[in-house]
């Protein structure tokens, strides 16, 4: 079989107005990564890509970014430190996907989902490292405390899983699939059930935080000192752990952003913002 193009903007195929031509869909897409402020409309570019930007993930400790973009073509996670330029991280196969990425408590290292699998990056050794688990199919990632938590498949269904030295111990009986937390709390979602939740990992006890928490909100929502903030229809909202009171931070006009990711100092954000999107169909010769 022989190559006639190749681009990761080629979508669906149709027979061509003659026998030997195909009709294909050709779309472009520039992303960037915008900062935001709160209790300001001033916005900041973070990133210069003419490909897509995606995901940030904003440090603990730090301003530190890392995020995942097709800057060279190819997708790859970087590193962007404050007043310094972006760092690609080098992850040497293919990435055909990025399910999750988190911080650890001190920013040294970066924990990622890719491909259904298990790395972390540590910034000193400036390398990857593939973390071992007992399942095949592995979503969502996040550091609790000196934990990596994981959400995975098994018998069916979706869980959360402590991970050490190789073994997994189940922490969810009813649906686990994003997940955050702080010390003996777990907050997460479930895969086909709305709402957001906490679990006593002590106790076993789950309790139902925020009901009308959508499930397709799985990757719009952060952790952050006694807080809850998630992205809900045009606006940045944020939910106290401690009163239960929510308030919107933030209202978006226009296109609402995909991802965004509150900074440890709580003073500003950042997120996703599609500057250029375009679509059109291409006829191609199948031979001359």
């Amino acid at each position: 079989m022989e190559t006639i193009e190749h681009s990761d903007q080629f979508f669906r195929l149709a027979h061509g107005s003659e026998t030997d031509s195909v009709l294909t869909e050709r779309s472009s897409t520039r992303v960037n990564l915008y900062q935001y402020q709160f209790n300001s409309s001033a916005t900041r570019q973070l990133t210069n890509s003419t490909g897509t930007s995606l995901a940030p993930v904003s440090g603990n400790q730090s301003d530190i970014l890392a995020y995942r973009s097709t800057r060279k073509g190819s997708v790859q996670i970087y590193i962007q430190a404050p007043g310094k330029k972006p760092v690609n991280t080098g992850f040497e196969d293919t990435i055909e996907f990025v399910s999750a990425m988190a911080w650890s408590g001190d920013d040294s290292h970066l924990v990622a989902s890719l491909n259904n699998a298990l790395y972390v990056y540590s910034l000193s050794k400036a390398r990857w490292l593939e973390i071992e688990t007992p399942f095949e199919q592995v979503h969502f990632v996040t550091y609790v405390g000196g934990d990596i938590i994981v959400s995975a498949r098994e018998a069916g269904y979706w869980n959360l899983w402590k991970l050490a030295d190789g073994d997994a111990t189940q922490l969810t009986q009813n649906g686990g699939f994003s997940v955050q937390g702080k010390g003996d709390d777990l907050y997460y979602s479930k895969y086909e059930v709305p709402g957001l939740y906490r679990l006593d990992v002590n106790s076993g006890t789950e309790s139902l935080l925020i009901q009308d928490f959508p499930i397709k909100s799985w990757r719009h929502w952060q952790y952050r000192k006694g807080t809850i903030y998630y992205l809900k229809e045009k606006a940045l909202h944020a939910f106290s752990l401690d009163t239960g009171a929510e308030q919107v931070l933030y209202e978006f006009s226009g296109r609402v952003p995909s991802g965004c990711s509150v900074s440890s100092s709580l003073t500003s954000f950042v997120c996703e913002q599609i500057e250029m999107s375009t679509s059109n169909i291409w006829q191609f010769k199948l031979s001359d």
